[in-house]
């Protein structure tokens, strides 16, 4: 794994968060790993999933709340709540990902 590992957040023009990039760990090898992550820390399934040649996405659910897990070949591995950034989830796991910026 990568020293330099960062969760970028990106914003909306309207400034609401939409999506967190993983960068340093990229790669569709990493994305299992979150997949792992997601399932063992917060209980997380799948409720589905697409694997492509260049491109996998997985919606997951955690406590009643959704959010998606991808990758694509060009971009790397990223997650976003599902519809709303304001959800339980994603107030648990922004002060974790704080930290790491």
């Amino acid at each position: 794994m990568s020293e330099n590992v960062i969760v970028r957040k990106i914003k909306s023009d309207a400034g609401i968060l939409v999506e967190y990039h993983i960068d340093g760990v990229s790669d569709w090898n990493f994305f299992d790993s979150l997949l792992e992550f997601f399932k063992k820390q917060y209980g997380a399934v799948v409720e589905n999933f697409t694997d492509g040649i260049f491109t996998r996405s997985y919606q997951l659910r955690v406590n009643g709340e959704y959010f998606i897990l991808e990758h694509n070949e060009d971009i790397g591995n990223w997650f976003s709540p599902v519809p709303n950034p304001e959800t339980r989830l994603s107030c648990t796991l922004l002060p974790m990902i704080s930290r790491v910026d």
